[in-house]
């Protein structure tokens, strides 16, 4: 198995081909889970609850990201074709440490 399995969309190594229905199934799975969790986000902003805006617009991002190769892979005009797209992971994973990490300032020897 894929070691990142049902994480297709932050595959910053997938190989898509199209019509695959393996890889059909995966990504109307993922976009599936992506919509719900849209749907969430904005009823939990429309009864006034608080709605961090940065993981709102990525998970947007994410979704549309993942509809756009859905409908890529569903054409029928891109039969066998591959799509590779080693870009997919940028963006999408982020981690706090290595963001506070990289604004730290540089430790410096005194001489």
């Amino acid at each position: 198995p894929c070691q990142r399995a049902v994480q297709c969309a932050a595959c910053t190594s997938l190989v898509c081909i199209g019509r695959n229905e393996k890889h059909m199934k995966s990504f109307e799975r993922d976009l599936q889970r992506r919509e719900q969790a849209l749907k969430n986000i904005r009823e939990r902003e429309e009864s006034g609850k608080r709605v961090n805006p940065v993981v709102k617009e990525a998970m947007e991002r994410q979704y549309e990201y993942v509809s756009q190769l859905t409908d890529l892979l569903h054409d029928k005009k891109n039969l066998g074709q591959w799509f590779r797209h080693p870009d997919a992971g940028k963006g999408l994973e982020f981690s706090h440490d290595k963001r506070r990490i990289d604004e730290m300032k540089k430790l410096e020897a005194k001489k």
